[in-house]
């Protein structure tokens, strides 16, 4: 990891790498898909989880959210 980087440039950082590694339209696609459902999977997603389970707080859960929907938004431009 990068010294220099806060965590959100780590964060934009992956996300470009992801948009960069879906080659094809139903690779995209299906990130999309996942992307537009992540509110309603989330708090299942953290429940389900057999290690580091724990109830996220309201920012943390809102930095995520906003990260899909950056996701969403890099993969539909």
């Amino acid at each position: 990891m990068d010294s220099g980087a806060d965590r959100e440039t780590l964060f934009e950082s992956l996300l470009a790498t992801l948009v960069g590694v879906l080659k094809t339209n139903p690779a995209k696609e299906i990130a999309r898909e996942a992307a537009k459902r992540f509110d309603k999977n989330y708090d299942t997603y953290q429940q389900t989880k057999r290690f580091f389970r724990r109830r996220p707080g309201p920012c943390e859960r809102k930095s995520a959210s906003d990260r899909a929907v950056k996701l969403y938004l890099m993969l539909s431009l």
